[in-house]
């Protein structure tokens, strides 16, 4: 998949207040109450009656270095979101009004989505309250951040046009009945965009244990670390229908992967099942091994990263 440039215009700081009540009036997400909009949620708007199911768990955390894990790792994979989201447009065929972006973090990726779909307005969905305010102050208003956990409470919204979901369906226990809640928010004809691991491993003895690790970690909480293997199939199964399905070789090199695993290690090093299957020293070895492919240069550490990119219509 070819990369794009990154060099686009932010168009939300220049959306009026008005506009975007207007939208929100046209997909649902303000309800009349006693004559007066009914907003709830910190800072953004829910449906009265929306479910609240068990909530998910975020293996890594929001804490500490969390954020600016989430920035490193939108910077290095926004070519590659880029590209996709704008192959999402062309499948889309109209201007996007309303485009969503779920599991949005400190706001990386849903500055991306408005970037790139021109959405007249690009609302943001996250499970931390924490993530949320970092979004909300960095974003300085120009973007719509809603706290709210995807993976266990319905979207309180109608007739999206383009949605965005990478590397959240991996932290999810319940994929399948997710992606059917989901697709309920869609317009008919709307299309998402599903990015996921599909293989993640290496030769290199520390990647090796690392990736050991987290697949064991999220075991234990009902995850799959590798749920690119079956993402077109659970999609499909859950009402979408796939209109591309590509296995993508993101070009990084194990450093780069490095300063990304490093502060998930210590995100997930008192987490009781790694506590029970590695000792003290194991982790600490895997912590210096990872910061010795961080700063390697070159070619480095072999390591095989493969993604699944899946763009479904509702």
């Amino acid at each position: 998949m070819d990369q794009v440039s990154s060099s686009y215009s932010l168009h939300g700081s220049r959306r009026r207040c008005g506009e975007r009540a207007a939208v929100w009036f046209r997909h649902g997400v303000i309800a009349r109450r006693e004559g007066k909009r009914q907003i709830c949620g910190d800072g953004g708007p829910r449906q009265r009656g929306a479910s609240l199911r068990e909530g998910s768990h975020y293996t890594f955390g929001d804490q500490g270095p969390a954020a600016e894990r989430l920035r490193r790792l939108a910077s290095l994979y926004r070519p590659l979101s880029a590209s996709v989201l704008e192959q999402a447009c062309v499948t889309l065929g109209v201007a996007a009004d309303l485009a969503i972006d779920l599991g949005a973090g400190p706001g990386y990726t849903t500055e991306l989505v408005a970037e790139v779909t021109q959405a007249r307005v690009a609302i943001g969905y996250e499970r931390s309250p924490a993530f949320c305010a970092e979004a909300r102050a960095r974003c300085g208003g120009s973007l719509d951040f809603v706290e709210l956990d995807v993976g266990a409470e319905d979207l309180p919204i109608q007739n999206v046009d383009l949605g965005f979901c990478r590397f959240l369906l991996t932290h999810l226990p319940n994929p399948l009945e997710t992606l059917g809640r989901w697709k309920k928010a869609l317009r008919p004809g709307g299309v998402m965009v599903f990015l996921e691991v599909e293989r993640l491993s290496s030769s290199d003895p520390v990647l090796a244990r690392y990736y050991r690790m987290i697949e064991g970690v999220q075991a234990e909480h009902g995850q799959a670390m590798s749920i690119g293997r079956t993402l077109e199939a659970l999609v499909q199964k859950a009402g979408w229908r796939v209109v591309d399905s590509q296995a993508v070789d993101p070009c990084l090199p194990a450093s780069a992967m490095a300063t990304l695993h490093r502060p998930n290690l210590e995100s997930v090093r008192k987490d009781p099942w790694v506590q029970g299957h590695f000792k003290p020293e194991e982790i600490d070895e895997i912590a210096v091994g990872l910061e010795r492919i961080g700063a390697e240069t070159g070619k480095g550490t072999p390591i095989d990263n493969v993604l699944r990119v899946v763009i479904a219509r509702a």
